[in-house]
């Protein structure tokens, strides 16, 4: 069986204008472009939020990704994953193992 058995959908979307300058419009996101990968768990957390009222419970679920090859993904990108939305934290990199190259980054998710 193959490491890049999962598959995900990068979500791009486009800049517009609001009264504090260029903003991501989420509500118009494309799909740009659909990867197998390798999509291991890296951490799950709950507790309060880090606000104020602190009285919110969250849980924050993090992956880290692997794609074969180059892939287009940014840091201001978010991804399609299992039918959830998750952003991608820090920016993407290339890297290459021998002969193998694949993109890698990390993405995560916050509930509540």
């Amino acid at each position: 069986m193959g490491v890049y058995v999962d598959r995900l959908t990068v979500l791009r979307a486009p800049l517009v204008d609001d009264v504090y300058g260029s903003v991501r419009d989420w509500a118009n996101a494309a799909g740009m472009a659909t990867y197998r990968a390798s999509v291991q768990p890296e951490r799950v957390s709950s507790g309060s939020a880090d606000d104020e009222s602190q009285d919110r419970e969250i849980t924050l679920t993090t992956f880290r990704v692997f794609i074969p090859g180059a892939a287009d993904v940014t840091s201001a990108d978010r991804v399609l994953f299992r039918g959830l939305v998750y952003e991608v934290i820090g920016s993407p990199c290339a890297w290459t193992v021998g002969v193998s190259r694949h993109t890698a980054f990390v993405m995560r998710r916050v509930d509540g």
